[in-house]
């Protein structure tokens, strides 16, 4: 995905763990492999390649909570009723939430 030009946030939330976070420039292509998102009340929910789930504030990009679930097929997360659908590649359909 790219950082859009004016973007109020600038920074990589799946930058490797224990790496640093540099601030992107806008218009720099970055190297992640974002499979869904899904945003809700000030909140994106993103699911990377790799299974890891992120909520980030999407006013300034600070990350919320994040958990691991099995990776996430391409477009497969939904929110309804304070609830978060995902489906997984396996084919699984899950919720997370009461």
């Amino acid at each position: 995905y790219r950082i859009a030009e004016g973007a109020k946030w600038t920074v990589d939330p799946f930058t490797a763990a224990g790496s640093k976070t540099e601030p992107v420039k806008p218009g720099e292509q970055l190297a992640n492999h974002i499979n869904a998102l899904a945003r809700q009340q000030g909140r994106l929910y993103a699911s990377h390649d790799d299974g890891r789930l992120k909520i980030l504030n999407t006013t300034d990009g600070s990350i919320l909570a994040e958990r691991t679930v099995p990776a996430v097929s391409w477009d497969g997360l939904a929110i309804a009723e304070g609830r978060v659908f995902l489906t997984a590649r396996s084919g699984e359909v899950m919720c997370l939430g009461d």
